[in-house]
């Protein structure tokens, strides 16, 4: 199947509109523009390894709109498109800039017939809980904390508020929706919000992989759905995508849980088994607030054991006195305890180290390829996936095995190379004489490390990528390159920025 109409449309963007607003026509773009919009009227999978410097996201969105403006015209019913992106930085730019000015170059030349009207869909942390946030200002309401009460108060004043960006993180997780609503309520704002949402008035919703992948879950285990019923699925930096799904649906434990199950417990005022639970995780908690090192994984297996043993008890004593927030919060940290307690067969147990340095005990299923198959690409609806680095050494292989992807008969692969010439506009520096990391002498090391790259970035007059495996390493580095005063502005991850100067 070739349909001439959305194609003649792709070419016309790319060819005449594109150039006409002051941007170069790129036939790698084109043609992976061309490749998406093939995809979803054929209804296949399509694997597309695009280098940098194509604009895949110009290229995602155009196709996205002559789609769904074809499907319009064409008498289809109506079915949203989602696409899925890693960061939060690219799907605001898709919101904020990209679409926005797609869509009125589109909606100008007559392409398409009205706006592109779109939604950033995000998880449930990042919304109101009616009844928590009752529940946490009444809380308030009996201590010190006055501005905190007084925030609540306003939050709740106004139902049309749904989002808690402005309040600080601790109480965040107080009144956010938990992973699981207990409350009973059959209306609330965040499902007149989700509901709102799922309405036609928004034909693509932008979401991130973990979303995706939760809402997903949701929907094969039975449970009310997030996410409207796509008509296509687009995935982005979709080499991060297997990854994402490790974690989802996999388990993790981090000393913030251990410490904020000690807080709530003496906000429900169980100050003994609050004290008690403090007492037992004090070793577990040090250890885990360190980087990971070469110890073994049982090692911290040994001192969940008290912790374990103390949460069961307090959840067996004290379940019908506290209330529903703080029961559902400590249940579900007992239930991931006993995961890495038991070391169940067939699990991969390992460590990871978070944005602030820390160790993460990560538990994750060994059939995740397969879990992903079952979740995503049994729907039997069109799919995209684009990356930089889908391949490695020329081949799909080592991806499609890790996503679930290496049987399925509707894959199809394309690759687009990039537009730079890397060996003639970039150089890779290996110093002769590198710092050594010797056991108490770290600071040093990070002093001497920070000299080096301050060097690199005055030759390079600022053009510089530091790529770092450790967010130790890269928030030491960063602290000692602020202090350099350089010429050039430094940049970092927008995730992990807090309390650094750009």
């Amino acid at each position: 199947m070739h349909c001439h109409r959305p194609h003649g449309d792709i070419a016309r963007i790319f060819r005449d509109l594109f150039p006409a607003h002051g941007m170069t026509e790129r036939p790698e773009q084109t043609a992976l523009a061309h490749r998406l919009l093939d995809a979803m009227l054929n209804n296949e999978i399509a694997l597309c390894d695009a280098g940098t410097g194509i604009g895949k996201t110009y290229a995602v969105l155009a196709a996205v709109a002559v789609f769904s403006e074809f499907c319009r015209t064409d008498g289809r019913p109506f079915q949203p498109i989602i696409v899925s992106t890693s960061g939060i930085d690219l799907q605001e730019a898709i919101v904020k800039r990209y679409l926005p000015f797609i869509s009125s170059m589109l909606e100008a030349d007559g392409i398409i017939s009205e706006p592109l009207r779109t939604v950033l869909r995000k998880g449930k942390a990042n919304y109101i809980c009616e009844e928590r946030l009752l529940w946490r200002f009444r809380e308030t309401g009996r201590g010190k904390n006055v501005k905190t009460h007084e925030a609540l108060r306003k939050l709740l004043m106004n139902p049309g508020v749904t989002e808690t960006d402005d309040l600080k993180p601790y109480e965040r997780k107080r009144v956010c929706v938990p992973a699981e609503c207990r409350c009973g309520r059959k209306s609330c704002r965040y499902y007149d919000y989700t509901e709102r949402c799922n309405t036609e008035r928004y034909p693509f919703q932008i979401c991130n992989h973990n979303l995706l992948l939760a809402d997903a879950m949701r929907k094969q285990s039975g449970h009310r759905s997030v996410l409207p019923a796509y008509g296509s699925l687009i995935i982005d930096e979709s080499h991060k995508l297997p990854e994402a799904a490790r974690q989802m649906m996999g388990r993790a434990l981090e000393a913030e849980e251990l410490r904020d199950a000690v807080r709530i417990l003496r906000e429900q005022s169980l100050s003994g088994e609050a004290e008690e639970l403090s007492s037992v995780s004090k070793a577990l908690i040090a250890r885990l607030e360190k980087p990971p090192d070469d110890a073994p994984f049982d090692s911290f297996t040994r001192l969940l054991t008290a912790p374990n043993r103390v949460l069961k008890t307090v959840l067996s004593r004290r379940k019908h006195t506290m209330n529903a927030p703080t029961r559902g919060q400590l249940e579900r940290l007992s239930a991931t305890v006993d995961i890495f307690c038991a070391k169940m067969p067939g699990n991969l147990y390992y460590l990871e180290e978070n944005e602030r340095g820390e160790t993460v005990l990560c538990a994750a299923p060994p059939n995740f390829a397969e879990e992903l198959d079952r979740l995503l690409w049994s729907a039997g609806k069109p799919v995209a996936l684009l990356s930089g680095t889908l391949t490695a050494g020329g081949s799909f292989r080592p991806f499609r095995e890790e996503a679930g992807l290496l049987e399925n008969p509707r894959v199809r692969e394309s690759v687009f190379p990039s537009p730079f010439d890397y060996e003639r506009n970039c150089l890779l520096y290996f110093p002769k004489n590198a710092p050594r990391r010797k056991g108490g002498a770290i600071p040093l090391y990070y002093d001497e490390l920070a000299k080096e790259m301050s060097a690199l970035i005055t030759a390079a007059y600022g053009h510089t990528l530091i790529l770092f495996t450790s967010y130790a390493d890269m928030s030491s580095l960063t602290e000692r390159l602020a202090k350099e005063e350089m010429r050039w502005p430094l940049f970092r991850e927008r995730a992990f920025e807090k309390g650094y100067r750009k």
